[in-house]
């Protein structure tokens, strides 16, 4: 390639970079969803209920969004 079209290439890349980075939400929204931990045994049989964790279990591992 010539280096005009390498030079406006670049020039294109970045503004365009810079204007997807500049954008401010509009609307807020809500997060919902269930946590589970497991599994905390290798195998669970069938037939055989899966353990239910300790709420220590859940106190001691940090969800970060």
């Amino acid at each position: 390639m010539s280096k005009p079209i390498v030079r406006l290439s670049l020039l294109i890349l970045v503004l365009v970079s810079f204007s997807s980075c500049a954008q401010v939400p509009e609307e807020f929204g809500v997060l919902e969803g269930n946590v589970t931990i497991g599994p905390l045994v290798p195998v669970v049989k069938v037939g055989e209920e899966a353990p239910t964790p300790a709420p220590e279990v859940y106190a001691a591992r940090e969800i970060v969004v």
